[in-house]
């Protein structure tokens, strides 16, 4: 989780850099099996058929929870209701959530049984990391690996890429040139 630095995630990630680090591993495939020598974890592949849409269906079910941007407090004494407080110390800002949404035992019963999640499309490489395998990273791979670890983008994909670049450079180019004539000013 970002921003804490020590929370027992971030240690079983570190348990598993201490066995990939003394590898040189140049696919996928060859990761996972290093990745389970850790007592601590198991590493398992994810595949297209595992990415669902659970906020959609898991919408169905519950009534829009407020976005918790500040401190919170719940509290429930009934899974029909439960109640949450804005700030730290602020009673005056109860709300209530009708969680789960109002309705009768067998109907809730009857959606949970026919409910299921839509699959997603898995979300891949940003097209900027596919362009920066292809030409940086490419070479350093054994030939049998770099179709696998590093496949070509695609002409598309790499004229966007060096169009976004370009307009990038273009940017920074112009903001130096509007300081250098503030300075000569």
């Amino acid at each position: 989780m970002k921003g804490h630095t020590k929370n027992p995630v971030d240690h079983l990630f570190n348990s598993l850099k201490r066995e990939y680090r003394k590898q040189n591993i140049e696919t996928f495939d060859a990761l996972l099996p290093i990745l389970n020598k850790s007592d601590d974890v198991i590493a398992i592949a994810v595949v297209p058929a595992n990415f669902h849409d659970w906020n959609g269906m898991l919408k169905k079910l519950y009534s829009d929870f407020p976005a918790v941007l500040k401190y919170h407090l719940f509290q429930s004494e009934d899974i029909k209701e439960i109640s949450m407080q804005v700030g730290p110390d602020s009673p005056a800002d109860t709300a209530n959530l009708r969680f789960p949404k109002g309705e009768s035992v067998e109907d809730r019963a009857y959606r949970l049984e026919n409910l299921s999640a839509t699959p997603l499309n898995p979300p891949g490489l940003k097209e900027i990391k596919q362009v920066e395998l292809w030409t940086k990273f490419r070479r350093f791979l054994k030939r049998e690996n770099q179709d696998l670890t590093c496949p070509y983008p695609g002409d598309e994909v790499m004229d966007r890429i060096r169009k976004q670049r370009n307009a990038k450079m273009l940017t920074k180019k112009k903001r130096k040139d509007a300081i250098m004539q503030g300075n000569n000013a």
